[in-house]
């Protein structure tokens, strides 16, 4: 019995392209972290709310652990500042002018 669908004959061997590490690396930060990297202000404004939300979350975790009563609101808030830095570290406004984007 012959199959003649192309699905079951053999594929053929690629060659695979000679990456050297430098490249590869190159790759990886065009590729990657470009969206980052070109709009590094609202990327590194994104950090800093992460960082302080965090901060406080645990500074009031630490109130909770010394037998204190944490304040609801502030962990809110610092939720709200967490989430809103996430937002700033993915926002991807690199390729849009000012004009562009009102």
């Amino acid at each position: 019995m012959s199959f003649p669908d192309p699905i079951f004959r053999k594929r053929k061997q690629q060659e695979k392209p000679n990456l050297k590490a430098k490249d590869i690396l190159m790759n990886f930060i065009f590729k990657f972290l470009h969206p980052y990297l070109a709009s590094w202000k609202t990327t590194l404004a994104g950090i800093g709310m992460v960082l302080s939300g965090t901060s406080t979350i645990v500074h009031e975790v630490a109130t909770l652990a010394s037998g204190g009563t944490p304040d609801i609101e502030i962990i809110s808030m610092a939720a709200g500042t967490v989430v809103g830095g996430v937002g700033l570290i993915t926002a991807r406004d690199a390729n849009k002018s000012t004009e562009q984007s009102k």
